[in-house]
């Protein structure tokens, strides 16, 4: 899960030493988290765990403890440091505690903990759904459009049969959308909410319906075009046999 440490977390308690931590970082779900805190007396020099000593506290949104533990110390880098593991998404508060008899330090932060590792909570994945999805809507919206604006022949029955092709293909892919939206949901790290899900099952069962009503309508209207043909002939006939009397 990702993780969102906002801020420089630095202060200093009664001016004896101060305690800094890290700019913001991300981490993703699965990874390990290490949190890096730097400790300097009054006159900056930094501190070593030889004398002094740094607690971690952890707190979930309720105010519970989840981790309560001492810091470790990276002699490489001079810094005192903390991984973190296997923490349910949500939005967590530490605080560092320092020690050594003679200094004393302390800072407090927020962790946030996501699903993606990217800080507008969308991964690569997510992004390039939404073009998709943008794909998909345009290429709908044509589609639908299309009949209205474009005539396919002089045939009456070719440019139904065709039109309403293109309409059927549209709502299928409006179909395929609220699959498109669900996906991005899920790797944007988004919950799923029954709600959610029931609209999109129900745009998905609509779609389907409507293609049904399409074909049906389709057939029907063909049968109309028949019977407006055939009246217009009889008439036709009807005219012509007036006149030869």
């Amino acid at each position: 899960m990702l993780i969102l440490i906002i801020g420089l977390a630095s202060a200093t308690s009664g001016g004896k030493a101060s305690v800094v931590g890290p700019n913001t970082q991300y981490y993703k779900s699965g990874v390990n988290s290490t949190i890096n805190f730097y400790v300097y007396d009054s006159n900056g020099a930094a501190q070593n765990n030889a004398t002094m000593a740094c607690n971690f506290y952890l707190t979930d949104s309720s105010g519970t403890y989840t981790i309560s533990d001492m810091l470790s110390y990276d002699s490489g880098n001079s810094s005192f440091y903390y991984t973190i593991n296997n923490t349910l998404a949500g939005t967590y508060d530490y605080d560092v505690y320092c020690n050594d008899g003679a200094l004393q330090g302390w800072t407090h932060n927020q962790v946030v903990y996501s699903t993606t590792g990217f800080q507008n909570n969308l991964s690569n994945d997510s992004t390039s759904g939404i073009a998709v999805l943008i794909f998909f809507l345009v290429v709908t919206l044509l589609l639908y459009a299309a009949p209205a604006f474009i005539k396919f022949g002089e045939n009456k029955y070719w440019n139904l049969i065709i039109g309403r092709c293109l309409a059927i293909i549209a709502t299928y892919l409006l179909i395929l959308d609220a699959g498109v939206v669900a996906n991005i949901a899920s790797a944007g790290g988004l919950v799923i909410s029954s709600e959610l899900s029931q609209i999109i099952f129900l745009v998905g069962t609509f779609g389907y319906v409507l293609i049904f009503a399409l074909f049906l309508k389709t057939l029907f209207d063909a049968v109309s075009i028949k019977n407006a043909d055939s009246r217009s002939k009889r008439m036709g006939e009807d005219d012509d046999g007036g006149d030869d009397g």
